[in-house]
């Protein structure tokens, strides 16, 4: 494919991505509107969240001592690793402490597409091999590797919080922490900094070749 195809497509990843972004503005500041209103009104600051639990061997159904119960169907399996989602209310300081990982996450993952939106308006314009776009890549894996690890711990935090309020006798529910996912996340954020490596060297001899010249 000729130089000018690429360049079309990274214009068009542009134009998805500025989508992407202020859209995300636009839900970040409704969601921001909508917490600010239920603190002002003086009602229950947060309402019913999901938090995954990992099922090892389930031998007796939980007592229903949540609101809402987890269903029968995500008590069903028996010696085979496999997670439900328990809903508890946040009764306390820790479960909305517990919360803000989901925030963390959130605000990484704009971040990311920040980057990724800064670096694909540069291609846009035929700008590729720069410290710039060097910059910005290493910045993604970065924010790729921060959001691998705020995410797990997130969902273990979260997880051991729920069970708080469960009685686990003889379920073999524990809080869940995916290793294979957050190390596929890890790995992939280590491939984007060799990338950005990739590029920072490019840039330096693309500044050499023009001296040169």
């Amino acid at each position: 494919m000729s130089t000018e195809h690429y360049l079309r497509i990274a214009r068009g990843v542009f134009k998805l991505l500025n989508i992407a972004w202020y859209a995300n503005i636009v839900a970040v500041v409704i969601v921001a509107v909508f917490f600010l209103v239920v603190l002002l009104s003086g009602g229950p600051r947060w309402s019913f969240y999901g938090s995954e639990v990992a099922i090892r061997g389930v031998e007796t159904p939980l007592t229903e001592t949540v609101s809402p119960p987890p269903s029968a169907e995500d008590l069903a399996a028996r010696f085979e690793p496999r997670s439900a989602k328990l809903y508890v209310a946040a009764r306390g300081a820790g479960d909305v402490a517990a919360l803000l990982f989901d925030v963390l996450a959130a605000g990484l993952a704009l971040a990311a597409l920040y980057r990724m939106r800064e670096l694909f308006r540069s291609v846009a314009r035929a700008e590729v091999f720069t410290l710039e776009n060097a910059a910005h890549i290493r910045a993604i894996a970065l924010l790729l590797a921060a959001f691998a690890l705020a995410a797990g711990a997130g969902t273990y935090v979260q997880g051991a919080l729920a069970l708080r309020y469960v009685d686990t006798a003889g379920t073999g529910l524990r809080p869940l922490l995916d290793w294979a996912s957050m190390l596929d996340q890890l790995f992939g954020a280590l491939i984007t900094l060799l990338v950005s490596e990739a590029f920072r060297i490019g840039a330096l001899l693309k500044r050499d070749a023009d001296l040169t010249v």
